[in-house]
């Protein structure tokens, strides 16, 4: 059950053409995160007609509750994917060590926070969702795209729908399509933003390709400060 669980979240996510975050980030470095996937029509239907939902929503509950940086996690159905609220102590332990993938600092008075994802740090993000790690879609991260071509890696993300040439062609256009938005709104003054874009003196939102995060042929660094 867990093989399949993994698989379809994998899928739900890399072709599911919008994944939207919402992060409430205190001074302290602790705060909230909001997540909503949205699902594409296609995938509603690929999705619904053949898992249960309740037991694939318990499967993530399950690695959720092992993260004791959360104080609290919750995650339910919409009609066209999935929400889930989490509240944490620390932002920069959320991947159980500190430095790498996520990283809050203060100097002089100043907040910094910067996200760096590359293929060495890949792992953090693992622990962070360990479904990431079960063998069944590690190769659908930037395990499988190493030596490949985008084009390569492209095709190899698109074999669970062979045989299916519409499903395969949506399953093509979602993945180019698909973003993930990490919106940012900080309990103070926003100073600074890295590859962001700042919608005003507490919000800020990072557009993340999703494609370009599981090719990851370059780092990926998002940041902003704040006081």
């Amino acid at each position: 059950m867990k093989y399949i669980a993994a698989l379809l979240l994998s899928l739900m996510v890399f072709f599911s053409c919008q994944v939207n975050n919402k992060l409430y980030l205190e001074q302290n470095g602790s705060g909230t995160m909001d997540t909503e996937i949205v699902l594409v029509n296609f995938f509603q239907e690929f999705f619904f007609d053949i898992f249960d939902q309740e037991m694939f929503l318990q499967e993530i509950k399950d690695d959720l509750v092992l993260n004791p940086t959360l104080q609290s996690s919750q995650i339910e159905s919409m009609d066209n994917g999935f929400s889930s609220h989490v509240q944490f102590t620390r932002i920069d332990l959320l991947t159980g060590t500190t430095g790498g993938l996520i990283n809050w600092s203060i100097q002089n008075g100043i907040k910094h926070l910067t996200i760096t994802i590359n293929r060495e740090n890949w792992s953090q993000l693992e622990e962070m969702i360990p479904m990431l790690l079960d063998p069944s879609i590690s190769y659908m991260g930037p395990q499988g795209s190493a030596g490949l071509t985008r084009d390569e890696f492209k095709e190899m993300l698109l074999y669970p729908f062979a045989g299916y040439a519409e499903s395969q062609d949506s399953a093509l256009e979602s993945l180019d399509l698909s973003n993930i938005q990490f919106s940012v709104q900080v309990d103070g003054e926003i100073i600074d933003v890295d590859n962001g874009e700042k919608l005003d003196g507490q919000n800020v939102v990072f557009t993340i390709n999703l494609f370009d995060m599981l090719m990851l042929d370059t780092p990926l660094v998002y940041g902003l400060s704040y006081r």
